[in-house]
């Protein structure tokens, strides 16, 4: 390959993150969601600072929105040619997995299961500019509660295969225990061709109780993707999920989220007062107050001021608080109040001595990852050993 055709290399670190960006993050969210001189100094100060050398995972998948906003200003420096096999590479990554992932909703529909597409697969069609604008590692998925068994089942059946760690011996079975689906909202599996998808009965990890996506359902939108007619999230509960979502820490910084909510306040109206009823609904006000205050302060997002207010409306108790709290920082380990937390929102439907403490030692065997009851003890002891030497000694 000549000179003239190669394109510059990008080295991207493995470099955790919180919800929060960086003053270098919001550096290169500017590029990618601010107008003409302001997003082209953003990124002329944001290229002096990295040189495109150790790019944190959250600011490269940034990128190829920053290049295709570019394109269409016709903004054009020393670093576009940086930006174009960005943008290139992320259109040819989504279209492989896609190829590869779809065939897996064909078969959940042909099953007769109702099925939702949402986060990436839908925000690169009707959010950003285009598929390749908005990177995906894998796609996510979301099929009724009580299907989530069938559906699991299904893609066995089309060889898909669970994760090799952390998933209990009774989801290899093809079973999905309520006290699970009270925990957890998603499970990760892997098909024939190595590609990913996420296979969702709850939209996120905050809201696991017993029929809590009902409302979701109700609201969702058609849309195309590669000529398959599918639904997708109604755009006031892609803003909803896209914040919650974000908000928690992640090995690759999360910052993305930030141009999610823009791009899909952007993308058209959004229903401010059913926003409102939504996250009263699935009690997740303070995500959206905190960043909706975020994005109003730092990005000038159009979002009202009575908002906000109406989502501060409500004070949290004490368990909630902690599981809140808990969720928003990279801490090592949780306190046993929001771990309680945790489990008094998957319980919230049950009556008051079961949601209280009678489905606690299920809860326990998926939260602590044992098969069973019996393995209890010993792992609690281990953990609490653990603790006691993190504790007096920090970390090794």
């Amino acid at each position: 390959m000549s000179e003239a055709h190669t394109v510059p290399a990008v080295t991207v670190a493995t470099t955790p993150g919180t919800w929060r960006p960086t003053v270098l993050q919001e550096l290169v969210l500017d590029a990618a969601l601010s107008e003409g001189a302001r997003a082209e100094a953003a990124f002329a100060e944001w290229v002096e600072a990295t040189d495109f050398d150790d790019v944190d995972g959250g600011s490269y998948r940034v990128l190829p929105l920053v290049a295709a906003r570019f394109e269409q200003l016709g903004i054009a420096g020393s670093w576009s040619a940086h930006l174009r096999g960005i943008l290139r590479r992320s259109w040819y990554e989504n279209q492989v997995m896609l190829h590869a992932t779809l065939p897996a909703v064909d078969a959940l529909q042909a099953a007769g299961i109702d099925v939702v597409v949402f986060k990436g697969g839908s925000l690169g069609v009707l959010a950003y500019p285009g598929i390749g604008t908005r990177p995906m590692d894998d796609l996510d998925v979301l099929v009724p509660e009580g299907r989530a068994e069938d559906a699991l089942g299904v893609l066995f059946g089309a060889g898909w295969e669970l994760g090799p760690e952390g998933v209990p011996a009774a989801l290899r079975g093809g079973d999905l225990p309520d006290a699970f689906r009270r925990l957890r909202h998603s499970v990760g599996l892997r098909g024939p061709a190595g590609f990913e998808m996420d296979l969702h009965w709850h939209a996120t990890y905050a809201w696991c109780w017993p029929d809590a996506d009902r409302g979701l359902w109700t609201t969702t939108r058609p849309f195309e993707l590669r000529g398959r007619s599918l639904r997708a999230l109604e755009a006031g509960d892609e803003l909803l999920v896209a914040c919650v979502h974000g908000l928690r820490p992640n090995l690759v910084p999360p910052i993305r989220w930030v141009a999610d909510a823009i791009m899909v306040m952007r993308s058209g109206p959004i229903a401010w007062e059913q926003v409102i009823d939504r996250a009263r609904d699935l009690l997740v006000e303070p995500y959206l107050a905190l960043a909706f205050d975020y994005l109003r302060a730092r990005f000038d997002a159009p979002v009202p001021g009575w908002v906000v207010a109406a989502l501060r409306e409500r004070r949290l108790g004490y368990f909630e608080r902690q599981w809140f709290e808990s969720r928003l920082d990279s801490r090592a380990t949780r306190s046993v109040g929001a771990h309680y937390g945790g489990y008094l929102r998957g319980g919230r439907t049950e009556g008051r001595l079961r949601r209280y403490a009678g489905g606690l030692p299920a809860h326990l065997v998926y939260l602590l990852g044992c098969d069973s009851t019996t393995a209890l003890p010993a792992e609690i002891g281990r953990r609490a050993t653990a603790r006691v030497r993190l504790h007096r000694h920090g970390p090794r």
